[in-house]
């Protein structure tokens, strides 16, 4: 049985009611520990947060603008076309991949470590092929869908246009 959870159908930027929101062109998905769906809403750079269980989808992370900018509130940070999600239970951060190469960082409102969004790897946003004992000098080249291994030690990244595979510490970037 296939069934709509999230999105009316309609292309838009609107939350709400799950089947009512509008989402605009939808890639990556990850859960939460506590059972919320992250979608990665790249047209309307933002991240949605989707709690099935009531029915309701909140914008997460992002302000909808087409930019870069890290901040403490995570809805006026700017995340350029997020792709790839992947939770990390243990610290409870959703890593980001962005349409500037970036691998960045989000915490919601409420989370003990503090809300934002904030950059871990490639902060330079350049694109090419650079690994670093400093994620924050690495670089990527479309780096596009990302997982945590069984232990969350270890973020795998599907580095597109350089045609790798790439590796990063869960912990320490």
């Amino acid at each position: 049985q296939v069934s709509t959870v999230v999105g009316s159908g309609v292309a838009g930027w609107m939350d709400g009611a799950a089947t009512r929101a509008r989402l605009s062109d939808p890639r990556g998905l990850a859960w939460s520990a506590d059972g919320l769906l992250f979608v990665a809403d790249a047209g309307n750079h933002r991240i949605r947060g989707v709690a099935l269980e009531v029915g309701g989808v909140a914008t997460y992370a992002g302000s909808g603008e087409d930019g870069y900018l890290d901040h403490d509130d995570p809805l006026v940070a700017q995340i350029k076309q997020p792709t790839g999600l992947a939770y990390h239970a243990e610290t409870r951060v959703l890593y980001v991949t962005d349409g500037d190469g970036r691998i960045r960082g989000a915490r919601g409102y409420g989370d003990p470590d503090g809300a934002g969004v904030f950059t871990l790897a490639n902060a330079a946003g350049r694109s090419g092929f650079v690994d670093s004992n400093d994620g924050l000098n690495a670089a990527f080249n479309t780096p596009s869908f990302i997982a945590f291994d069984d232990t969350q030690s270890t973020l795998y990244i599907a580095d597109r246009h350089n045609h790798d595979g790439r590796a990063m510490d869960g912990a320490t970037g």
